[in-house]
């Protein structure tokens, strides 16, 4: 059997190009919902589409799109960056969130560099995470918190290194206070050799905070272009879609 079109088997270009075989979607309310891309392909296909139908809109949506982690890149640098820390010649990580050895597009990378890292010395891993990771079995030192406390945590280090009250008083709870000066010392002490990240969960504060850190410690990051053809927040994207769809202005939805 074959698919057919609007009634008809399609023939020639039209068979094998998605951009006009989608074509016959033309009319109105179309909405394509994707998850996060960074194939130019893909990206070139849409975008055809909706030159095709400027009504059209595309929208994109991941519960794990790193929404979080664009956001705090914008708030320290004005712009989505992705940073990529030389992990191989790291002598100390602080990994906020857990995340560094997690599943994601850098996981193999990360755990390449961190094993080169250990057979080379022994650097130091400390995690803080709210929920035990892979980052944090490998941990030398584990601190289980809650996202509100990392946040508090990544707080008063960045107070202990810089001095800078703009980062406001850390809110830890009692039995964590202290923490935040002795992490600061132990990453003063590393300097340029030592490096914090930020798992994409962690709120945009918080990449926001490990940015400033690595910094103020002269961290070996790189920062690289946001690989998505399209970037926008994804939560706010996905609204549009479900307002447009409770208005009844979605009559095709191509996911």
């Amino acid at each position: 059997r074959q698919v057919r079109r609007g009634g008809r088997v399609p023939r020639g270009a039209e068979a094998t190009d998605p951009s006009l075989a989608l074509a016959s979607l033309r009319g109105g309310g179309l909405r394509i919902l994707t998850g996060p891309v960074s194939s130019p392909t893909v990206a070139r296909l849409i975008g055809a589409i909706l030159a095709r139908d400027p009504a059209a809109r595309w929208h994109q949506w991941s519960a794990v799109g790193g929404d979080n982690a664009l956001e705090g890149a914008r708030l320290a640098f004005g712009e989505a960056v992705v940073p990529r820390p030389d992990l191989a010649r790291a002598r100390l990580v602080l990994a906020l969130g857990g995340g560094l050895l997690d599943a994601g597009p850098s996981q193999l990378a990360n755990a390449r560099a961190w094993a080169a890292a250990r057979r080379a010395g022994t650097p130091g891993l400390i995690v803080a995470e709210p929920t035990p990771t892979l980052t944090g079995v490998a941990a030398d030192w584990r601190l289980a918190m809650g996202p509100a406390d990392i946040e508090a945590l990544a707080r008063e280090i960045a107070v202990a290194l810089a001095g800078d009250a703009a980062f406001t008083t850390p809110t830890l709870p009692r039995e964590g206070r202290g923490i935040g000066a002795r992490l600061a010392t132990l990453l003063r002490e590393a300097g340029a050799d030592a490096v914090v990240t930020a798992s994409p969960d962690m709120p945009p504060a918080v990449h926001a905070l490990a940015h400033a850190i690595n910094a103020g410690l002269g961290a070996r990051v790189a920062y690289l272009p946001s690989p998505l053809a399209r970037r926008e927040a994804m939560g706010d994207s996905l609204r549009d879609l479900a307002r447009d769809m409770a208005r009844g202005a979605v009559q095709r939805l191509l996911i």
